[in-house]
């Protein structure tokens, strides 16, 4: 049997090449998303601690999005 997925290797042997504006606005979107969520907790069930917890899991997400391995520096 095969050990990896043909798949993965292609995608790590030819990587995307997307615009950055279009990762830029989908972290825009899933932040402004996030925000909103976690207000809305907030708000409804009265859990700060959760609101509290989307917030950062949705900010780890998006740095790792923005700044991970996969993202090219300066280009």
């Amino acid at each position: 049997m095969p050990t990896g997925l043909p798949v993965a290797s292609r995608m790590q042997a030819h990587p995307p090449q997307g615009s950055t504006r279009a990762l830029d606005l989908s972290c825009a979107a899933m932040g402004a998303i996030a925000l909103g969520l976690a207000s809305f907790i907030a708000w409804a069930c009265h859990d700060r601690s959760g609101a509290l917890l989307i917030m950062c899991m949705t900010g780890g997400l998006i740095a790792v999005l923005l700044f991970g391995p996969g993202r090219k520096r300066g280009h």
